[in-house]
């Protein structure tokens, strides 16, 4: 699971892993969406891919390279079953 964050000038691109979670804040001048975007794009077409986000310029973006996208509610509502 990678947690992406839209960092600020003072992370600089801040990352961390911790067992099964890596979390990572985006680097000056990007955006967490460019480094989903980046993610996406190396993750191979044999592998399931799922994109949390309620962006809809970001779905429309990974979906093409075979991202499966779930709505951010959809994903809580899940998860607080």
């Amino acid at each position: 699971v990678h947690v992406i964050f839209d960092g600020d000038e003072g992370t600089i691109g801040w990352t961390s892993t911790r067992r099964l979670v890596h979390v990572q804040f985006s680097a000056g001048g990007q955006t967490a969406d460019d480094v989903i975007r980046l993610l996406a794009r190396t993750v191979p077409e044999t592998q399931a891919l799922v994109v949390v986000t309620s962006d809809r310029e970001l779905a429309n973006s990974v979906r093409p390279l075979g991202a499966n996208i779930i709505d951010s509610q959809q994903f809580l509502d899940t998860v607080n079953r």
